[in-house]
Order: C-alpha cells, then sequence, then structure tokens
C-alpha cells in the first residue's frame, strides 16, 4: 500500500482541500482509498462523509472508526480483518489532543493497518502544526505532498519540513520520497510565474509545475461535498483539467 501524507506547519494553505480533492482524483481513476484525518478541525472528515452516496456512489466514503479508537491495538486489529471498501476513512475527534502514550498507541495501530494489502493507496491529512503524529508519519510514510501560498511564510515552513525530513530519513529503510510542492492560490501570470521561478531556485526538484486555484467552483464544491471531477460546467472542467495535470505529476513522483 502506498502511503501520502499532506502537510505544512501553516495554516491556511489548502491542506485540507489538497488532501480531499487528491482522494477524490484517486477514486476517479479506480484506486481503492484509505483516508485518515489527523487534523484535529476535522474539516476532510466532514466534506467526504457528507458527500451523497446516491448521487456520488464512487465518491463515498465508509467510516470505519475515529483516530480514538486507534489508541485501542485490538481494534486496529479487527479493522485489518474486515473487507475493506473502495474509500474508507477514519475521521478526526475534533479538538481532542492526544497524550504521547496514546499518541505511540495510534501510530502502531497505523502501522498495523499499513501492512495490509487492502487498499492501493492511504492519504494523511495532518494537523497544520508539527505535533508529535507529524513527526511520527514522517518516519512512517512513503511520500510527503506539500500545499503552499505565493507567500514568505510558506515557502518558510517548506525548509523546515524538508530539515525534519532529513532528520527522519536518518531512521528510515529508504527516504522519504517527497510526492512535490503543490501552489495553491489565485494570482496574475506575472505573480504566478514568480512564485514558480521562486520555488524552483530553491526547490526545484520537489516543485509541481502547475499551479491551482482552490477558489470557485472548488471551494463552492468542497462546502457542498460534490466532488469536484463530477461536474459538468466549463468552468468545472478547467480547474479538473488543472487538478488532474497537478495530481498525475505527484503520482509519478510517489510511484
Amino acid at each position: 500500500m502506498r502511503t501520502t501524507m499532506v502537510h505544512l506547519s501553516k495554516g491556511g494553505v489548502g491542506k485540507t482541500t489538497i488532501s480531499v480533492l487528491y482522494a477524490w482524483y484517486l477514486r476517479r481513476i479506480g484506486k481503492r482509498v484509505l483516508f485518515i484525518d489527523f487534523d484535529m478541525q476535522c474539516n476532510s472528515s466532514k466534506v467526504l462523509t457528507n458527500v451523497d452516496a446516491a448521487e456520488h456512489p464512487d465518491y463515498a466514503v465508509r467510516q470505519i472508526g475515529t483516530i480514538l479508537d486507534f489508541a485501542d491495538q485490538a481494534y486496529a486489529a479487527k479493522l485489518a480483518a474486515i473487507e475493506p471498501r473502495p474509500f474508507d476513512i477514519l475521521v478526526a475527534v475534533e479538538d481532542v489532543k492526544f497524550g504521547p502514550e496514546e499518541g505511540e498507541a495510534i501510530m502502531a495501530s497505523v502501522r498495523t493497518l499499513l501492512a495490509s494489502d487492502a487498499y492501493d493507496i492511504a492519504i494523511f491529512d495532518t494537523s497544520p502544526v508539527l505535533d508529535e503524529q507529524v513527526v511520527a508519519l514522517l518516519q512512517t510514510v512513503d511520500n510527503l505532498l506539500m500545499p503552499m501560498r505565493p507567500d514568505d511564510f510558506s515557502f518558510d515552513q517548506i525548509g523546515v519540513v524538508l530539515q525534519l525530513k532529513s532528520i527522519a530519513d536518518q531512521n528510515r529503510a529508504r527516504p522519504l520520497t517527497v510526492a512535490g510542492i503543490l501552489i495553491n492560490g489565485m494570482m496574475n501570470k506575472p505573480t504566478m510565474r514568480n512564485i514558480l521561478q521562486l520555488v524552483n531556485r530553491g526547490y526545484a526538484e520537489h516543485a509541481i509545475d502547475t499551479v491551482i486555484d482552490a477558489s470557485e467552483p472548488i471551494r463552492v464544491a468542497m462546502e457542498k461535498s460534490r466532488p469536484v471531477f463530477t461536474q459538468s460546467t466549463s468552468w468545472a472542467r478547467q480547474k479538473r483539467n488543472e487538478l488532474i495535470a497537478a495530481f498525475e505529476q505527484i503520482d509519478r513522483k510517489s510511484a
């Protein structure tokens, strides 16, 4: 099972949006997806679990538990034995923080479930802070996807996360792959060109050269839990093509 975490240590960069859109993209191409929400704001969980199963059956999720359930390793063993569905989710629990022992138990349960071949890919949405779970995931998952906004603080935080990646790699059998740095923001063409040049100067090997704009109609699709890949307006098709181009690059880097 391939595993990808979505993280940047900054709020408002589109981490939830990218996590959900990437999961929807993977379902669009027929992948079996396990979504694990570590973000205690629960935004990804709310969007994904509110999809209308009758209207969008290919994107309907089954909730197989919460992150807190994973503090019990017997629960994880039980999950590993259930019949998987094409799209399963472990939802976050709002405003709950883990103690060190509980966090270690949860990560042990995550590793138990990841040992299964029941899914093609597991996606981890994370909190926008460098907490113990984020550090543990850097040592566990295969790939790291970093969304960013076109601002200096986002750029600085990429460097911080990549430094932690280097530390985590010392305890890994194989280095963590950076699946991509994905720029999310509405901007004019000169600004877009400048920010791409800035990212490429610092992190050329990781940059995704397709900039996405998660505003209309993506914002509306997220608010209404309507998978953007099912929308048929010309604007939605344009945004869908941008997302597909970006996610195809990410998949190639993650393979």
